[in-house]
């Protein structure tokens, strides 16, 4: 069996209002996950605060980490100084770096086709 495509969402966390971010990025996660992509959202990494809040440089170096295990890199839109840093961090180590997930579609293979459902907007 291959391996399915990975994809790392960069996206806001820490501007607006954080429980609008975690659910546009479910959102997109899971029209990427619908198509057969296998995707890493530091957005659901927001748990891990529960227990003991981590300080930025600390999420941003397990970004890089994370970034740098991935097929590509999908920007989500909107304001997130973070999400600057991984998308640029991407760019830097020839990581695919895309804006529009239909740009994404025909360009990175998946392993498999899911259902049709309405994509997610970004």
């Amino acid at each position: 069996m291959k391996r399915p495509t990975v994809i790392y969402l960069a996206c806001p966390m820490r501007s607006g209002h954080w429980t609008t971010n975690v659910r546009n990025a479910a959102k997109v996660g899971k029209d990427l996950m619908r198509k057969g992509y296998s995707v890493i959202n530091p957005a659901g990494s927001w748990l891990l605060d529960l227990v003991e809040e981590t300080d930025f440089d600390d999420w941003i170096q397990c970004d890089f980490g994370l970034v740098q295990v991935c097929d590509c890199v999908l920007r989500i839109p909107g304001f997130s100084v973070g999400g600057d840093m991984e998308a640029d961090f991407a760019v830097r180590h020839d990581i695919p770096l895309f804006t529009d997930m239909s740009d994404l579609y025909a360009t990175m293979p998946n392993e498999m086709e899911g259902d049709e459902n309405e994509e997610a907007e970004l």
